[in-house]
């Protein structure tokens, strides 16, 4: 899928994976290496742009409800998420879990074979490269698409009907 110049698809992709115990280049490296790559590409929404400013100006005994909230919120303004679980991440599951029973796609990147049966559960589809994982936002990209012109044109049949006496069958 080639885009114009300067044009941006409005296709939103949560970057899911450990922050927590995590050193801030582990956190955010690979997350900035696909959101310089795939620009074009996708609107992608990081929690890393908000975790460790959140931790600094949030209340110490209000902060960790108001990042959960916060998250929750953004996976559900998320079109897919692309969860890369190159460890083992508490938040990280219960996002896959959150965006699961929203309906939203969900893509594990598993590039150390965790293997985990319940993400695999959650999970629409797992691979094991962050390459591999974007081919796969992007077929769910195309799958939105094309359910989104079936139902325009469903809509346009069904206006082109309304007035018409057809008989009764």
């Amino acid at each position: 899928m080639t885009r114009s110049e300067g044009s941006k698809t409005e296709y939103k992709v949560y970057l899911a994976g450990p922050i927590r115990g995590c050193s801030t280049e582990e956190s955010t490296d690979w997350r900035e290496r696909i959101k310089m790559r795939y620009s074009e590409d996708f609107t992608f929404i990081d929690p890393t742009d908000w975790y460790y400013k959140a931790i600094e100006d949030f209340d110490p005994d209000t902060a960790s409800h108001e990042l959960i909230v916060r998250d929750e919120q953004k996976i559900m303004d998320a079109d897919a998420v692309l969860a890369n679980m190159w460890r083992e991440s508490i938040g990280t599951s219960i996002g896959i879990c959150i965006a699961s029973q929203e309906g939203i796609p969900v893509v594990l990147i598993d590039s150390n074979h965790l293997d985990s049966i319940i993400l695999s559960y959650y999970a629409d589809a797992i691979c094991y490269t962050v390459e591999e994982g974007i081919e796969k936002i992007k077929a769910f990209e195309t799958q939105k698409n094309i359910f989104q012109q079936l139902r325009k044109s469903t809509r346009v049949k069904q206006s082109r009907l309304v007035g018409r006496n057809y008989p009764n069958q």
